[in-house]
């Protein structure tokens, strides 16, 4: 029955580069790892693997927790883990009815594994490096137990595509493999993956504090009565200024704040009125610094205060500064 299975996906760009000519394709011959990265151990030499694969992670899981596999273990069991295609799943009962793992979830998610052992989905890359990302908490499905509901298989693959340690894991993966082909440092890989995720972080955060500096500055409210998240996507209801802000700025080529919101974790898109709050505190912040540094280059300046009672009861003070500045 035909077989496939590992990671073979296109880099992503920040590790792309060019191949050395003294490079060993250890595709063709994984016993020159050793001598070729400075990822590889040197008491690597006899494998606790089978020369080939495809490898079955649910039978290794213990092997992974425990750290026991050398690196070089590590790179065969990532190439080729078990993926199979023409493969007639086993059928479980869920609900009053049989659901079955699907080979087609392999095109969407190739991180993902299939566990003949436990008939069920593990994360490849979370096996391997989530444990070294995170310690303490819980992992569950994917990592320290099969996927084996089927059901909701959709849902769980793409919640745990979105957390964090599965992407920090997911980068690491990637590092590690791209050290293990071209003989390059980990810790370099990986801190060039770090340095371009800080890198598009604060240029998502760039487009969100201009959407608030830009309604500062008009004069305009932020918000209105449905800013909450659930309301966002409904196109019967007006979301307020600055959420129609964000959607314009992705719609006419921001990009990088469009992936994002579509692909970031509901908990993490920056856009609440929590992160607007925080935002307008920093940035009135920064005002009145400017502002106090103005006055005390001033050689005159005068001050006018005036109080007055809002709807709420509560006392607003209002100041007012005149300072002779040359400029």
């Amino acid at each position: 029955m035909p077989q496939s299975g590992g990671f073979n996906q296109p880099l992503p760009d920040c590790c792309e580069s060019n191949e050395s000519p003294n490079a060993v394709n250890i595709d063709e011959n994984p016993d020159q790892l050793e001598s070729n990265s400075a990822s590889a151990n040197a008491g690597d030499e006899c494998s606790s693997l089978p020369a080939m694969g495809p490898y079955d992670l649910g039978a290794l899981r213990t092997s992974f927790s425990s750290g026991a596999l050398s690196d070089q273990d590590k790179y065969k069991v990532l190439k080729q883990f078990d993926q199979p295609q023409g493969y007639r799943f086993p059928a479980v009962s869920e609900g009053g009815q049989l659901r079955r793992f699907q080979a087609s979830w392999f095109v969407n998610y190739p991180w993902l594994a299939y566990s003949k052992s436990e008939n069920g989905g593990y994360c490849a890359c979370c096996m391997a490096f989530a444990s070294s990302i995170r310690t303490g908490g819980k992992f569950g499905a994917l990592v320290e137990s099969p996927l084996t509901k089927f059901k909701k298989a959709l849902e769980t693959l793409a919640s745990h595509e979105k957390t964090e340690y599965h992407k920090d894991s997911y980068a690491k993966m990637v590092a590690f493999l791209e050290s293990a082909s071209k003989g390059q440092s980990v810790v370099s890989q990986l801190n060039t993956l770090h340095a371009a995720h800080i890198q598009k972080n604060r240029l998502v955060l760039k487009s969100i504090i201009s959407a608030v500096e830009f309604c500062g500055r008009q004069g305009i409210a932020l918000r209105g009565h449905r800013d909450d998240a659930k309301y966002l996507e409904d196109t019967d209801l007006n979301p307020g200024n600055y959420q129609a802000l964000l959607k314009f700025r992705c719609g006419a080529g921001d990009t990088v704040l469009a992936e994002h919101l579509s692909k970031c974790a509901k908990n993490a898109t920056y856009r609440s009125k929590t992160t607007q709050n925080d935002i307008i505190d920093i940035l009135g912040g920064m005002i009145t610094e400017k502002v106090v540094a103005e006055v005390n280059e001033a050689k005159i300046f005068s001050v006018i205060s005036d109080e007055v009672q809002d709807v709420a009861s509560i006392e607003q003070i209002t100041f007012v500064l005149r300072s002779n500045i040359e400029k």
